[in-house]
């Protein structure tokens, strides 16, 4: 059993890159498509992030919605909240992407 390499699995990913049947991918095109995957992902992160602040879920943390009404956030269901969560990321993670694209 051999223990972890960085040098070993960036040269596994090298051959299987070159035996790929897609020759004509470049290194600047994957690159290019982990930077852009990469910066659509952390901007979902901070939407999602944002979207806590001014939201709140009912539950026994915040006694169902008394603390939070005096951080003046809006309290929504779970339900709710999870699907402005969902649209919110899609939305603006395709604008992102977009963009960076």
């Amino acid at each position: 059993m051999s223990s972890f390499s960085a040098k070993n699995e960036l040269s596994a990913f090298v051959r299987a890159v070159k035996n790929s049947k897609f020759k004509g991918i470049t290194w600047e095109q994957v690159c290019t498509e982990l930077i852009i995957n990469g910066i659509s992902a952390i901007i979902a992160l901070l939407v999602s992030s944002l979207l806590g602040k001014f939201f709140a879920v009912r539950n026994l943390r915040n006694l169902w919605g008394l603390a939070a009404r005096k951080k003046s956030k809006i309290l929504i269901d779970k339900d709710t909240y999870e699907w402005l969560n969902i649209i919110i990321i899609f939305i603006i993670g395709l604008f992102v992407f977009s963009i960076v694209e």
